[in-house]
């Protein structure tokens, strides 16, 4: 199954947040840039493992791009996907199992991993390719 990844929509809200002080004197929270928890950060970094990773959720965005170009609300150029749908079809979406955020009024939005590839993937662009 593709799973998309949620994040929020642009709002005045951004930027409003007061960051985290960590224990350690780190600033964290809403910044997203401290590496606390993530014991694998150090091998993801090492060798192209990182671009690799990229690369591939970049290819499933152009994947879900090319299954429905005119309905695209910008053009993809990393491994975001924002697509102009009534809420009947994004209900429809997520009927089928297919999990997004509804970025605006008339669009959802997609993030792809690393991971988002094979038939989930083939199945996700054939639903969105339906509408």
């Amino acid at each position: 199954m593709v799973t998309c990844r949620r994040s929020s929509p642009p709002s005045e809200e951004v930027g409003k947040h007061e960051p985290q002080e960590l224990a350690d004197g780190e600033r964290g929270g809403r910044e997203g840039h401290a590496f606390r928890h993530t014991g694998d950060a150090g091998a993801m970094l090492d060798g192209d493992l990182w671009l690799e990773n990229a690369r591939a959720a970049n290819t499933a965005a152009q994947t879900l791009a090319r299954a429905a170009p005119q309905r695209l609300v910008y053009p993809v150029e990393a491994n975001e996907v924002f697509v102009r749908a009534s809420a009947d079809e994004a209900d429809s979406l997520r009927a089928q199992g297919f999990d997004f955020y509804e970025w605006g009024p008339g669009e959802i939005r997609f993030v792809t991993s690393w991971d988002s590839a094979g038939e989930g993937l083939d199945r996700f662009a054939t639903a969105l390719a339906a509408l």
